[in-house]
């Protein structure tokens, strides 16, 4: 059984556990992870923008430069026009995450299931939905749109359980480990409240897919981590302090919208950066 499976099946029962005792139990802790542990994954990104962007930046202070202001536009945007700023967000999570499954699947596949990570936790639990993302979508607006969120939600589930289902018949070692987690993250979303579902899927498969891709990046260190690998992770993580000028970190509600603006302002640099990440990775190995 590979790490992932094994992370996938402990994150599940980990959170349903915790749900079973108190759904907001299995919230808190399931935000808490997403914070502490999947913000984290993107901590290579200023190594990767180097070696992307060497032959046309001029230096790693412009490098940095372009990645931070990027993100903080992002963040800045998220607060100032909600609404919008949500939209691209999820428009965006959406295309990250397809173009990291397309590694292990092929193009339809992984625009299956990255739709799937984003709408059917929404779509099919809009209850708790819509007091998460109250903030940047108001109640009456919500309402409008949940007979299309629940149709698209359902539609995707249906789609992804009959895709699963075929793949789940043939006979390779790479298709089947990929196949059982993205069967237990289906029946996380199904089953389980919106981030719960979510935290399953984000950091037992995106974000761990995401540090296997890049495991040579591990090397140089005796520690397990580079050094800068976890001053980036720390500093990621603590930006979510300034935001408490915004959004009252105790409440769950607002400490979840406080998190889309931070993962949102990540994102957007994030997503620039592992484009094309294989190719990329490819580069470094051959600089080296």
């Amino acid at each position: 059984m590979s790490f992932g499976t094994i992370l996938v099946s402990g994150l599940a029962i980990l959170l349903a556990l915790a749900t079973a005792i108190e759904s907001s139990v299995g919230e808190w802790l399931a935000l808490s992870l997403i914070i502490l542990a999947g913000i984290p994954h993107g901590s290579f990104d200023l190594r990767l923008a180097e070696a992307k962007w060497r032959e046309s930046s001029r230096s790693r202070l412009s490098i940095l430069a372009i990645y931070v202001s990027s993100g903080m536009a992002m963040s800045a945007f998220c607060i100032v026009f909600p609404t919008v700023g949500l939209a691209l967000f999820l428009v965006i999570s959406i295309i990250h995450f397809s173009e990291g499954e397309m590694i292990h699947g092929g193009m339809a596949r992984g625009w299956m299931i990255g739709s799937s990570s984003v709408v059917l936790p929404i779509g099919l639990h809009l209850t708790g939905a819509r007091a998460y993302l109250h903030y940047f979508i108001s109640f009456d607006l919500m309402e409008s749109l949940s007979p299309f969120l629940q149709l698209l939600a359902v539609s995707l589930a249906v789609l992804l359980f009959i895709q699963l289902s075929r793949d789940s018949l043939k006979r390779d070692p790479d298709i089947d480990s990929n196949t059982l987690q993205r069967w237990i993250c289906l029946g996380a979303w199904l089953l389980l409240p919106p981030l719960s579902g979510f935290c399953i899927w984000f950091i037992g498969r995106h974000s761990c897919k995401h540090l296997e891709v890049c495991k040579d990046l591990f090397r140089e260190s005796r520690f397990g981590m580079p050094l800068d690998f976890l001053v980036i992770s720390l500093v990621a993580i603590l930006l979510i302090i300034p935001l408490s000028l915004f959004f009252d970190l105790r409440d769950i509600n607002q400490l979840f919208a406080a998190t889309i603006v931070l993962i949102a302002g990540l994102t957007v640099p994030h997503i620039l950066v592992t484009h094309d990440l294989q190719k990329t990775m490819k580069q470094m190995r051959q600089q080296a």
